[in-house]
């Protein structure tokens, strides 16, 4: 299945690696009539996080040779702007960790890194864990590296990967898939993992106790309604998020503008913050509050706060708040449609209790029978819930017009 990596017309050599001191039968074969063909690549709409190699990539020479290997100058320019449109940075290298890392702290470009992995296994497996350590999706990773073997191993092992030559990397910031993102939030987007990796340490002396934890953390949720200020940030978690997208929608921005403009839907910003730090605005939702019924149109929350219970608090929220002149709901609907990557959402409103409505699509809960409350979230919702003077959804029209 290799023989797109290694011509077997040329000398070539095998390094083996012994993992213990055992003996066993290594047979190796070549089947010349054999073909493999990746699966084909699902394109990204846009790059979340860019993963570089060290030697002949992100510095000059490799660190074996030259212990005072320097970064190249582009490279280190890429990193910075792709850091401010909020596109994260990881690090996949075969090298010694403690001298590369130390390296990098002396260069002053660590602290860009998130999750870095810098070991002796293959970059795929090492590219897989970034990914769980990050909680994104594959086809959300570019990879830089300088060697075809590297770019043709990832490549071949994980299809959805963008894979990039570190010579190529001169257009990357003209590229669309690049393009991130100016709201206040990706500017933070770093600092917000970096917030996440700490919650992490300090969540392993709770052992199974995750409640416990999420209560210590005192989670602080703000609900309150959109304003035309907070055009870019709902635009960005409507075209970036997917595992907690629960319409599985996704908008242009021209789409959402006329969405905005619609006056008989309630639009939601939601705001996080713990101990630890803020999340920014986590949470975008479009609801109808009918007589009997709260109606989420769309959902999409950020996946920094998935397994938070933001949603169910949410949800209570709705319930316990109704829009003025309304009675009490009896239920609770969900336009939930199925995606390949929104699986984490349905899970969300499996374990709530939502079941397939008797009439229409989406997910439903009835509110007499199941209770939202029990979460351990503190909700606040701004006192004057109406628009600023001079504000409208419509603003947000004028501003896709301006752009243009």
């Amino acid at each position: 299945m290799f023989q797109h990596l290694i011509d077997s017309g040329l000398p070539f050599n095998i390094a083996l690696i012994p993992e213990a001191d055992t003996s066993a039968r290594l047979v190796i074969l070549t089947a010349d009539f054999v073909t493999y063909q990746p699966a084909a690549k699902t394109a990204s709409s846009q790059i979340k996080c860019v993963i570089f190699d060290l030697d002949n990539t992100l510095w000059d020479g490799t660190l074996l040779e030259n212990p005072e290997v320097t970064p190249k100058p582009d490279i280190e320019k890429l990193i910075t702007r792709l850091d401010e449109r909020g596109i994260l940075v990881s690090i996949a290298s075969k090298n010694d960790f403690d001298h590369a890392w130390a390296r990098l702290e002396q260069t002053g470009l660590s602290s860009y890194f998130l999750a870095p992995q810098i070991n002796w296994m293959p970059k795929s497996s090492n590219i897989k864990l970034i990914a769980e350590r990050l909680n994104l999706g594959l086809d959300a990773f570019a990879f830089v590296d300088d060697n075809p073997f590297e770019l043709a191993e990832v490549s071949s092992v994980l299809p959805q990967v963008t894979c990039i030559d570190a010579a190529e990397t001169g257009g990357l910031l003209d590229d669309p898939r690049f393009k991130g993102s100016t709201s206040e939030e990706a500017r933070n987007r770093r600092r917000f993992y970096q917030d996440a990796i700490r919650r992490e340490q300090d969540q392993t002396a709770y052992g199974d106790d995750y409640r416990g934890f999420l209560a210590d953390c005192r989670i602080e949720l703000v609900v309150r309604p959109y304003k035309s200020v907070d055009f870019e940030r709902a635009s960005e978690l409507v075209q970036r998020t997917n595992q907690l997208n629960f319409s599985g929608a996704k908008y242009t921005r021209e789409q959402l503008a006329s969405l905005l403009e619609k006056d008989d839907v309630a639009k939601y910003l939601l705001e996080c913050s713990d101990k630890y730090g803020s999340y920014g605005i986590v949470g975008f939702s479009m609801v109808e509050h009918r007589e009997d019924e709260i109606r989420i149109l769309d959902f999409m929350l950020s996946c920094r706060v998935q397994g938070r219970f933001i949603e169910q608090a949410f949800f209570h929220h709705l319930q316990e708040h109704r829009h003025p002149g309304r009675g009490q709901a009896t239920r609770l609907r969900v336009s939930f449609k199925p995606t390949q990557r929104n699986k984490p959402a349905q899970q969300v409103l499996e374990a709530l209790h939502f079941e397939p409505c008797d009439t229409g699509e989406g997910l439903c809960l009835d509110l007499s029978k199941h209770s939202l409350a029990g979460h351990v979230i503190k909700v606040t919702f701004p006192d004057n819930p109406g628009k600023e003077p001079g504000e409208s959804e419509a603003d947000a029209m004028a501003l896709i017009r301006n752009e243009r």
